[in-house]
């Protein structure tokens, strides 16, 4: 009896279908315009001939567009046994339940008895998933095919076999579970989200060369004042030596030469100092906020060193890279 039903079950849609050449007699619901019906008829028909072509998902396609123009109970017996030879069980039960609750008695008693045995054996070739998470308003995805969002208050029908359960939320990491499910399990998959971790993002800050500015602007200033009374000094070591004699003996009036020579030679002296100083302390600055900029960046090499020096007549910046 076993091989019988299970050969019978395999064979009855083509043989149903080869009888059906036109929609079926069941009458369309209420408020369907004769144009929809007609649109309907000859979606079936394209439906039952591709059916007997074995182009079963095209067939999906042809039932389900009759049935939304027309809906008419008997056209989801073809449309459950289409999706049955795609093995799509979990649609081809919902469709052959749909047919009997629909039909009423309007069905054969025979075509019930058949259908009936075909529902048997559709129910043991699906399952019942439960998924569930720790987080709320999770997208939930079976195959590719969003079910909802968590909590999923009913369990997912689905087709024996192996499924891929995908659970995701924006700011969490996405949670994937491979499962082989067999006909008639009932299980519960606990997909649980972690929260993603935040990319640290490095800021750079600015170098800041004021200090090297300012430091060089006092060194430029200092060397201008060094330079302008250096060329004061130099006048009056030039107008001194036409008014003194070779003894470097200089009469009264030669006084105020000798006290502006003086005073300038002094000045000249103290401004070029200033200006070197300034040079070199400008140059440390900008060196030194130079290198810790580079650091910012990038690892810098091990020993780095910048330093000002200072010397009798001269000064400079040193270091090592």
């Amino acid at each position: 009896m076993a091989a019988v039903v299970a050969i019978a079950l395999a064979c009855a849609p083509t043989g149903a279908l080869a009888q059906q050449p036109a929609p079926p007699a069941a009458p369309p619901q209420a408020g369907t315009t004769d144009d929809a019906v007609a649109q309907a008829s000859a979606h079936f028909a394209r439906g039952v001939k591709l059916y007997e072509e074995d182009d079963f998902r095209a067939a999906v396609i042809e039932f389900n567009r009759a049935y939304e123009l027309a809906p008419n109970w008997a056209v989801l017996y073809d449309l459950g046994q289409a999706h049955y030879q795609l093995r799509e069980y979990p649609s081809a039960l919902r469709s052959l339940e749909k047919y009997l609750e629909q039909g009423g008695d309007g069905i054969a008693a025979d075509r019930r008895a058949q259908v009936e045995r075909e529902i048997g054996e559709l129910r043991g070739r699906v399952a019942r998933v439960t998924a569930v998470s720790n987080v709320e308003g999770a997208d939930v995805a079976l195959d590719d095919a969003p079910l909802g969002k968590t909590p999923v208050r009913e369990p997912v029908v689905v087709g024996e076999g192996r499924h891929r359960l995908t659970i995701s939320k924006a700011g969490y990491v996405a949670t994937t579970r491979l499962m082989d499910i067999a006909g008639g399990d009932q299980v519960t998959i606990r997909l649980d989200l972690t929260p993603e971790t935040p990319v640290p993002v490095l800021v750079r800050e600015s170098p800041s060369y004021t200090p090297a500015i300012v430091s060089g602007a006092v060194g430029v200033a200092g060397i201008a004042v060094g330079t302008v009374f250096g060329v004061l000094a130099v006048s009056d070591k030039s107008s001194l030596s036409s008014e003194c004699s070779a003894a470097k003996i200089c009469p009264a009036t030669a006084r105020g030469d000798i006290d502006g020579l003086s005073r300038n030679g002094a000045v000249s002296t103290v401004g070029f100092g200033v200006g070197v100083a300034g040079l070199v302390l400008g140059g440390y600055f900008f060196f030194h906020e130079r290198a810790r900029d580079d650091s910012r960046g990038t690892q810098r090499q091990a020993g780095t060193h910048i330093a000002p020096w200072v010397g009798p007549g001269a000064g400079g910046v040193g270091g090592t890279f």
